[in-house]
């Protein structure tokens, strides 16, 4: 929850609220943190900047949960999903 990562963080909820909102901006340094506590690579806080990002909540926890379950398999399978996905993904792309 914010308020979780706000304790961890020693920052306040409404902080946490505000950077996950994109009211306001954060170091370099607590996007790291943020980063490493929730398994998501900083590049992921930096794409797309400078462009205009329309993304849904829903999609980023997806994309998050899909991340998590990725960084714990093996390379073989890894390398399974990433054949499955290119699969899906021409298949959408027809």
């Amino acid at each position: 929850t914010q308020a979780d990562l706000a304790e961890t963080l020693d920052k306040a909820v409404e902080t946490i609220s505000n950077i996950e909102r994109g009211h306001t901006l954060t170091s370099i340094d607590t996007l790291y943190e943020i980063g490493k506590l929730t398994g998501v690579p900083l590049t992921y806080f930096v794409e797309g900047i400078g462009t205009e990002r329309k993304i849904s909540k829903t999609r980023i926890r997806t994309e998050e949960e899909a991340s998590s379950l990725l960084q714990g398999m093996t390379d073989e399978d890894l390398n399974l999903a990433l054949q499955m996905i290119q699969a899906i993904a021409e298949r959408s792309s027809t």
